[in-house]
């Protein structure tokens, strides 16, 4: 492999922000869900699924959604 840095296809884009939405709710509300169990406390599973939900949102943002100020010069963050 050289040390250039190569542009993401579209369809792997794609393909990991649609996994990183869908895994997020998932592996969280499921652990909300182990813990309810443990605590007898029902509410958990929502708690674990909107944190989820709010945590990959956040790592499709910083992984895909910033804007590069050196490939845009003349857009200001």
């Amino acid at each position: 492999m050289s040390g250039t840095a190569q542009p993401e296809r579209g369809d792997a884009v794609v393909w990991s922000v649609l996994s990183t939405l869908l895994a997020g709710p998932l592996v969280w509300g499921g652990a909300g869900w182990l813990v309810g169990q443990w605590l007898d406390a029902r509410w958990m599973t929502p708690v674990g699924i909107v944190l989820g939900s709010a945590l990959s949102l956040y790592i499709v943002y910083v992984r895909h959604g910033r804007n590069d100020p050196a490939e845009n010069p003349g857009v200001r963050l």
